[in-house]
């Protein structure tokens, strides 16, 4: 729950403790491609190794997977996937990430019900994209 605060309306149906209300969401059988990832020998990050499930026809990872560095399963994610008819594409809408060490999961990028969802925004210029744009816009 929030801190200071109950939820009302269609969060207090969606949101529960441990997970959330899996009879709220809807599921669809789509083929996957499974890409995996180990730990560098010698590098360092907070998980030894992740597995990503592609969506085949969007190519986003909707679903994942990550290892602690004693070979646990450490964190799901699972993530949703929206579509906008008037760009037209299919995006990440709202993620959830699990952590079964600890038992907790984050829920982020909701709409919460808001009467706009999103906005489009005009495309950004290739020039915004070139290494000299990147770095002038660095912020160390």
């Amino acid at each position: 729950m929030p801190i200071g605060g109950q939820l009302t309306g269609y969060g207090a149906d969606f949101i529960r403790r441990g997970s959330v209300n899996a009879a709220m969401m809807r599921y669809e059988l789509h083929r996957v491609w499974v890409v995996e990832g180990t730990l560098k020998p010698g590098a360092h990050d907070v998980v030894s190794g992740r597995r990503l499930y592609l969506d085949e026809d969007t190519w986003l990872a909707t679903y994942s997977d990550s290892w602690d560095h004693a070979g646990r399963l450490w964190k799901f994610g699972q993530a949703t996937m929206y579509l906008m008819p008037d760009v037209p594409a299919v995006i990440i809408g709202s993620q959830f990430v699990y952590d079964l060490a600890l038992g907790g999961y984050v829920f982020g990028f909701a709409f919460n019900d808001q009467p706009v969802a999103y906005k489009l925004t005009p495309p950004h210029p290739a020039s915004r994209f070139t290494p000299d744009s990147l770095a002038a816009r660095a912020v160390r």
